[in-house]
């Protein structure tokens, strides 16, 4: 069984440049390398609070230097050590309780010397936003020209800011402040002394609470810092049973795991509760929802936290859709009423991919009150789409640069315009249209059913005809409003093979030259090639040659079919940039988070450390590209895209019509839970008995109503096994044995009547 204490990665501080982003659905802290803070951000009022909370640790009052620090879903971790004195300064946001609004700092001491030593803490904040290298994006000239007004005591210091003064920081804790020096930006704080004798340990819970209610409402939850340790380990274990138990990978690959787990991990820390519902935003910090990016969040989440979806969609559902019909390019949902705006464009990616994500939700959930809830929406929306129709493809008329002048997934390319009609748009609008198509017949609205796939098939044919490039062979970038060929080769050829608009033959070609060394590296696919006119690694965001992750895992989603084998190396290069050994020397990257872009030959990461949409694609990649699910209307189907060397690979507790499934795949195999198609012989079992076997190892355990009960034992790692299975599995009584797994092997136990009637090793 995965535990998240198993995804730990500790570092030498001096080989990080930045810290993890952590998170709750009220507020977004950031964290510096020795896990100070960058920066707390509440989702309430789109408020930033402290642009920076520094702690630093004095032994005889000498300052103590930062050796180590740990990543950890739930937490971050930095370790002092001199003259026998160790400190451990954990910083964590709660995930459960009334009270969110508050990040804390523990500090715990112990001094296993022999001799007596003074420690002391001192704290460096300052409350206006600070545009900080390492996390790209630039303040708010409103955030940074905040003024407060501090009042220190013996235990706290309360800062209002000047004009709004419900909107308060309390910062103390569990040792009194002997001095505190105060301005309109900055609080300087020094702590009381601590005497530490030999073989004394000491803990110090510190915090910050925020709030937009005043100071009667701050200090409610500052008092919190008294509940540090029952808060934590109720944050531990919400995001255990939440987030690494639900829809676990398991595969024979370490990484590949790793980077699911974290994958999870990094999609959960996304959720926002905003005034006008929940959501997520491409570019925190902020109140702004990108309907492409949500949609394309769906596609992750609907298999770990399908409520989170299902409030995402139906944000957009509320305020997200123009009085045409189109659905709009983002929503600032602080605002009231939520502010949305469409760029002037008259069709978009985004509203093909809202319809998109509605049908993927749907067929995950299987909710009939949610699609009864959403058609009239993506209906609309489709024939807005249909309007935009000229010559037989969907046509994007602006004449405008930059954002509102590129209807595609790149549009934040300065002085640079993608209109006419848009390969990937086009495609994008024929799986709309099957989508559509699939909705209506279950909603037994026949017309509509017919209609929309005669549409779907009529675009397809257009595509094909007028889309392909006469000079490479491959589908070209676009042909523009001045009727102008655009033969570019770009990422952006993957879509017609993602949404199956290309046939076979096509599809192999284009993938195969997405794995050149022309687009393909060791870290990804590049957003252009190398070569062509307007190829640069660096320019435009890194989308004219840079590499984006996202376009990594299409690409590697495409290959499923095909190429198992690039699958694996797929999902193992979009995260090779998370593991490197110092990340300081790949500019802003945190182990275990999936970077923005990185720059296309260098491969430094250049946006932002946390992608916020990356993770979610990255499951839905592993779910769907490589163990094969694929969640139809009629059910699911299971075609597995692992490569021919794997003997197993499963899942345990994925969402799925309101309960969960699990699965695995051993020799060629299905077992499952629940009925599911395959082209490989499929076993169906009753129950999912996996949490009542204890072992060390991944394990999942199935039984049928009778006698019979299977159990899988695998590993990603060499391991000595140590496997218990409770009577109440085997149908007799309780079972033990020891034995030892080599690095990706599985052992499948059959039992029959209370008899261990075979075994299996790979």
């Amino acid at each position: 069984m995965l535990r998240h204490q198993d995804l730990y990665y500790v570092y030498d501080t001096d080989k990080l440049s930045v810290g993890g982003t952590y998170s709750n659905e009220n507020m977004l802290v950031r964290l510096l390398a020795d896990s100070s803070i960058g920066g707390i951000w509440c989702a309430n009022d789109d408020q930033q609070y402290c642009g920076k909370w520094r702690t630093d640790f004095y032994l005889d009052g000498k300052r103590m230097t930062a050796l180590k620090t740990e990543f950890a879903p739930e937490y971050q971790r930095t370790r002092y050590s001199e003259s026998g004195v160790t400190i451990n300064k954990t910083v964590f946001v709660p995930l459960t309780g009334d009270r969110l609004n508050i990040v804390f700092v523990v500090v715990e001491v112990h001094n296993a010397g022999k001799v007596e030593h003074t420690f002391g803490i001192s704290g460096d904040v300052r409350f206006p936003e600070i545009g900080w290298a390492e996390y790209v994006k630039n303040p708010d000239p409103y955030q940074r020209e905040k003024r407060v007004h501090s009042e220190p005591s013996k235990t706290l210091i309360v800062s209002r800011t000047v004009g709004k003064e419900n909107e308060v920081r309390a910062i103390g804790g569990g040792i009194q402040i002997s001095e505190a020096q105060c301005d309109d930006q900055s609080a300087s704080i020094v702590f009381q002394t601590v005497a530490l004798s030999p073989g004394q340990a000491v803990t110090i819970p510190l915090g910050m609470a925020i709030s937009n209610l005043g100071t009667e409402d701050v200090l409610m939850t500052l008092a919190e810092i008294e509940n540090h340790r029952n808060r934590f380990y109720a944050t531990q274990a919400h995001i255990d049973e939440h987030v690494i138990q639900r829809c676990q990978v398991g595969t024979p690959d370490g990484v590949i795991n790793r980077a699911v787990a974290w994958a999870k991990v990094n999609s959960f820390r996304q959720r926002s509760k905003y005034p006008s519902g929940y959501g997520f935003t491409n570019d925190p910090p902020q109140d702004t929802v990108v309907v492409r990016d949500a949609a394309w969040f769906v596609f992750g989440s609907d298999y770990f936290m399908p409520e989170f979806s299902s409030d995402m969609l139906d944000l957009v559902r509320r305020h997200g859709v123009e009085d045409s019909g189109m659905i709009t390019e983002y929503i600032q949902c602080c605002e009231d009423p939520p502010y949305h705006y469409d760029y002037d464009l008259n069709i978009n990616d985004d509203t093909p991919l809202f319809i998109i994500s509605v049908h993927h939700h749907f067929v995950i959930t299987r909710n009939e009150g949610f699609l009864n809830q959403f058609y009239s929406t993506i209906r609309n929306a489709i024939e807005w789409v249909l309007q935009q129709k000229i010559g037989g493809l969907i046509y994007c008329a602006t004449e405008e640069s930059n954002v509102w002048g590129i209807c595609s997934w790149r549009n934040i390319i300065p002085a640079y315009t993608l209109n006419g009609a848009v390969t990937e748009i086009n495609s994008e609008c024929y799986r709309a249209l099957v989508c559509m198509s699939e909705l209506a017949g279950f909603l037994h609205l026949d017309e509509d059913a017919v209609r929309y796939a005669h549409e779907a098939g009529l675009l397809k044919e257009a595509i094909n005809q007028k889309l392909i490039s006469g000079h490479t062979g491959y589908y070209m970038l676009n042909v523009d409003t001045k009727e102008r060929e655009h033969h570019d080769l770009t990422g952006d050829m993957i879509f017609p093979v993602m949404f199956d608009v290309a046939d076979s033959e096509m599809a192999r070609k284009t993938l195969d030259l997405l794995h050149t060394p022309m687009f393909w590296t060791e870290h990804g696919s590049r957003t252009v090639a190398k070569g062509e006119h307007n190829y640069d690694p660096e320019y435009g965001i890194r989308l004219l040659g840079g590499i984006w992750p996202n376009l990594t895992v299409w690409v590697t989603y495409a290959n499923r079919k095909f190429y198992p084998n690039r699958v694996v190396e797929g999902m193992r290069n979009a995260y090779r940039i998370c593991e490197v050994d110092t990340p300081r020397h790949f500019k802003n990257c945190v182990p275990g988070e999936f970077p923005e872009c990185l720059h296309g030959e260098n491969f430094e990461s250049r946006g932002m450390a946390l992608s916020p949409w990356m993770p979610p694609t990255y499951l839905w990649l592993a779910v769907e590209g490589l163990i094969g699910i694929e969640p139809t209307i009629a059910g699911l189907t299971i075609d597995p895209h692992i490569p021919d060397t794997w003997k197993w690979s499963a899942l345990k507790r994925v969402p799925y019509a309101g309960s969960f499934f699990s699965l695995f795949l051993f020799e060629r195999t299905v077992y499952s839970t629940v009925s599911i198609d395959s082209k490989w012989p499929a076993v169906l079992f009753d129950e999912d008995l996996s949490d009542l076997v204890k072992s060390n190892a991944f394990v999942l355990c199935f039984k049928k109503r009778g006698a019979e009960a299977v159990v899988l034992v695998a590993a990603d790692s060499a391991v000595h096994v140590d496997l218990t299975v409770p009577g109440i599995v085997t149908g007799g009584a309780e079972f033990a044995m020891r034995f030892s797994l080599q690095a990706g092997g599985a052992r499948m136990l059959r039992f029959s009547n209370g008899v261990l009637e075979s075994e299996s090793v790979v």
